[in-house]
C-alpha cells in the first residue's frame, strides 16, 4: 500500500513529460527542424523519463529499508 503513491506520481509525471516531449517534437516536425536536433531532444526526454524510473526504484528500496528498520526496533 505504501508503494502506490510513489508509483502513481511517477507515472503521472512521466506521462506529462512524454506529452510535452511529443508536443515539442510535433512542433519541430512542422518546422522541418534538422534530424540531429530532433534526435537530441528525443534523447533528453527519454533520459528524463529513465531518471524518473531510477528515482522510483530508489524510493521503493528506501521504503523497504524503513520497514526493516522499524521492525528491528521492537
Amino acid at each position: 500500500m505504501k508503494y502506490i503513491a510513489p508509483i502513481l506520481i511517477i507515472i503521472l509525471i512521466a506521462g506529462l513529460i512524454g506529452l510535452y516531449g511529443f508536443g515539442v517534437l510535433f512542433v519541430l516536425d512542422s518546422m522541418n527542424a534538422p534530424l540531429l536536433i530532433t534526435i537530441i531532444i528525443s534523447i533528453v526526454f527519454v533520459g528524463l523519463i529513465a531518471s524518473l524510473g531510477y528515482t522510483l526504484i530508489q524510493r521503493i528500496k528506501e521504503i523497504r529499508k524503513e520497514d526493516d528498520d522499524d521492525l528491528s526496533k521492537y
